[in-house]
């Protein structure tokens, strides 16, 4: 099986904890093809890039991951093995509260993932998932029209983000959308934010 990595740059630098993350993360018995985009700021048009790339290619994955990111090191071998179309990996908002990047809602309310599911390794239905570290069977692009991602704007301000309209999107075309709590990732921002964070700053069971 061939995995392409999917790298969106906006700048041409990295941290250091990120690429050492990627290095280190186990590849199992995969090929691995890397796609990286650079031009321009706008994280959309990137990850839209990186899809074209994969589509061009042989790989039957795309594990694409954010250069803010410091991964699980089995990240790429555990969300392989769950089998699904479209799996994130844990990780979680920079800014207080510091909510995860991963939203469950009943199209009344959102229902937040209580502390014992972000801790339980387990693989849980959502409805939104951030792409910060994400994998997506090359059939999602394939039934999926573009733009895969798009950034909502109305007057300036943000409506909705490029993450969480794909996953809008593939829901529509009849696609699930999971997140993997058995890797959970760092954020990094002043600090890296994990689960810790999260914890500090929230009260669920």
């Amino acid at each position: 099986m061939k995995v392409a990595i999917g790298l969106p740059c906006s700048f041409p630098m990295v941290y250091e904890d990120f690429m050492a993350s990627v290095l280190q993360m186990n590849k199992g018995p995969y090929s691995i093809e890397l796609f990286r985009a650079r031009s321009g700021h706008d994280i959309a048009i990137l990850r839209n890039g990186i899809v074209k790339a994969l589509l061009e290619s042989e790989c039957s994955h795309l594990l694409m991951i954010d250069t803010d990111m410091v991964v699980h090191k089995d990240t790429l071998v555990n969300m392989i093995n769950r089998n699904v179309d479209i799996v994130g990996a844990l990780y979680f908002q920079r800014y207080p509260q510091f909510p995860p990047c991963a939203v469950r809602f009943n199209g009344k309310e959102n229902l937040p993932l209580t502390m014992e599911e972000l801790k339980s390794k387990d693989l849980i239905e959502v409805n939104r998932v951030g792409t910060g570290c994400i994998l997506i069977k090359r059939e999602v692009f394939e039934n999926v029209k573009y733009p895969w991602f798009h950034t909502r704007t109305k007057d300036g301000m943000l409506i909705m983000t490029d993450d969480y309209y794909f996953c809008d999107k593939a829901k529509e075309a009849g696609f699930k959308v999971y997140v993997d709590t058995s890797v959970p990732c760092q954020h990094i921002a002043n600090a890296a934010i994990d689960i810790g964070w999260y914890a500090k700053f929230n009260k669920t069971p």
